[in-house]
């Protein structure tokens, strides 16, 4: 019974970093492209702002 429920807690805490990584990169892709606006030239990884 204890066995049980320290593995669920341990998949729990697992499923909900992964989801709050998940998250975490899809606003940040957001934020870079439609409110800071920021690009990367893909051959030597400079970053720059088209305005």
């Amino acid at each position: 019974m204890a066995l049980s429920c320290i593995a669920g807690a341990f998949l729990g805490a697992l499923a909900g970093s992964v989801a709050g990584c998940v998250a975490g990169a899809t606003i940040g892709k957001q934020l870079d492209e439609h409110v800071l606006q920021n690009h990367r030239c893909l051959s030597c990884k400079h970053s720059f702002s088209l305005s």
